[in-house]
C-alpha cells in the first residue's frame, strides 16, 4: 500500500460525526493539528481503539511506527511483525495506489465509501496500516493491499482472529 488515505468524504455521516466529534472537543489549536482529508505518513489523525464494551473509541494518532529509528506506515500481515502492538483500526473513505510502472494514481473505495483496515499501535500514539499481498485483480496496480475487515468482523479482529481481508469488495476509481 502506498502512503496515502482519505478519511474525509462528504457522503458518510459516521466520519462527518467523528470530525464534530473533536471539532467540539479540543481547543481549535489542537483540532488544527489532526488531519481530516487526505493523510499522509507522519500527520495526525483519528483511529480507533476497542473499550472493554467493544465500543469503538476514536484516539489521535501519527501515521508511522518508530522501529529501530525509522519511521514504518504499514507493516506486513505475513510477518507477524503486527503482533507485538496493540490492535487499532483506520476507518477511511478510500486510499490511493500508484501504478507501480505508470505512477497513476488510483483512488481505492467502496461503494458506501467506508473502508475499515487493520492497522496497530505502539505506547508512543504511532500506528502503521497492516498489509497483505494484493489478489490477483489488485495486483496489477499495487503488489500490496491493506488488510481491510467488515463491521461485523470488527470484534473478531480485536481477539486477533482475522488473518486476511475482503479485497474483492474494493472498487478502482
Amino acid at each position: 500500500m502506498c502512503g496515502r488515505y482519505l478519511f474525509s468524504n462528504t457522503d458518510n455521516t459516521f466520519i462527518n460525526n467523528i470530525k464534530k466529534y473533536y471539532q467540539n472537543q479540543l481547543p481549535f489549536e489542537v483540532f488544527q493539528q489532526i488531519h481530516f482529508d487526505e493523510i499522509r505518513p507522519t500527520d495526525k489523525t483519528v483511529v480507533f481503539l476497542n473499550d472493554e464494551n467493544n465500543k469503538l473509541i476514536p484516539q489521535v494518532m501519527s501515521w508511522g511506527l518508530t522501529i529501530n529509528k525509522k519511521r514504518v506506515i504499514n507493516l506486513r500481515n505475513e510477518n507477524g511483525i503486527a503482533r507485538h502492538y496493540k490492535p487499532c483500526l483506520v476507518i477511511a473513505s478510500g486510499y490511493y495506489e500508484w501504478d507501480q510502472d505508470t505512477k497513476q494514481r488510483y483512488l481505492f473505495s467502496t461503494s458506501n465509501h467506508l473502508i475499515i483496515m487493520a492497522a496497530c499501535y505502539n505506547n508512543k500514539n504511532e500506528f502503521a496500516i497492516i498489509t497483505e499481498e494484493a489478489n490477483p485483480t489488485l495486483s496489477k496496480i499495487h503488489n500490496r493491499v491493506p488488510l481491510t475487515i467488515k463491521k461485523d468482523e470488527i470484534t473478531s479482529y480485536f481477539q486477533g482472529e482475522i488473518i486476511h481481508s475482503n479485497q474483492f469488495s474494493i472498487k478502482i476509481d
